[in-house]
């Protein structure tokens, strides 16, 4: 009975056996079915996508109809993966599109071309995760001097007049397309002093009125 239909439900199975003069309790019922591997689960009361979603769904799809391919290859796509890139709170999800440029770590900045624009790093190559700042993708900045907020600001980047968040990361992207972290930039810098292990000390800015 339950193999012909999934959706059976113990109740069912409990009145066709009455009627046929077997009297059985559902607990039995359920416990001999889980004997069986048959798994009982709840019905959701409302679909899983509601009209306000397909709505917003359909919206998205008329407004990126038309971008070219390339477009598509620097966008961070996420499996449910809340990431905050300057405080956001997560209540509106969006994409962001993304680029990884060159990074000179001893000048702590980016690499620019004779043209003063920054360079995207090919695949299998560290670089500089950035994201470019728009009306639907705003940095507010952080609390306290401008000049701090002003850091995480990169300007001109590939145009006149762009402008991009500089998240701090160093990451390198596969062929395969996945995004692996390297290291932080920015908050940290090298000394001279060789730990027991040979590795080179890494010591946190926000660290060094505390030694």
């Amino acid at each position: 009975m339950v193999k012909r239909n999934p959706f059976t439900t113990a109740n069912q199975v409990n009145n066709t056996l009455q009627d046929g003069g077997v009297s059985i309790s559902k607990s039995t019922i359920k416990r001999r079915l889980h004997e069986s591997k048959y798994r009982g689960f709840t019905a959701r009361c409302k679909p899983l996508i509601s009209i306000k979603n397909k709505k917003a769904r359909l919206d998205f799809a008329k407004k990126y109809l038309k971008k070219p391919a390339q477009f598509w290859k620097n966008i961070l796509w996420t499996d449910e993966t809340k990431i905050n890139l300057y405080q956001n709170d997560g209540k509106r999800k969006r994409l962001r599109p993304y680029h990884v440029i060159k990074y000179d770590v001893e000048k702590d900045e980016p690499v620019r071309d004779a043209a003063g624009h920054c360079i995207c790093v090919a695949k299998g190559e560290p670089g500089l995760l950035i994201s470019e700042i728009t009306i639907t993708n705003p940095f507010t900045g952080y609390a306290g001097e401008e000049s701090q907020t002003e850091k995480k600001r990169l300007r001109n980047v590939f145009k006149m007049g762009d402008v991009y968040f500089n998240t701090g990361d160093l990451v390198m992207i596969d062929k395969q397309g996945f995004i692996f972290f390297q290291d932080r930039v920015g908050d940290t810098f090298r000394v001279s002093d060789i730990s027991p292990d040979g590795a080179t000390e890494q010591v946190p800015k926000s660290n060094v009125k505390a030694l």
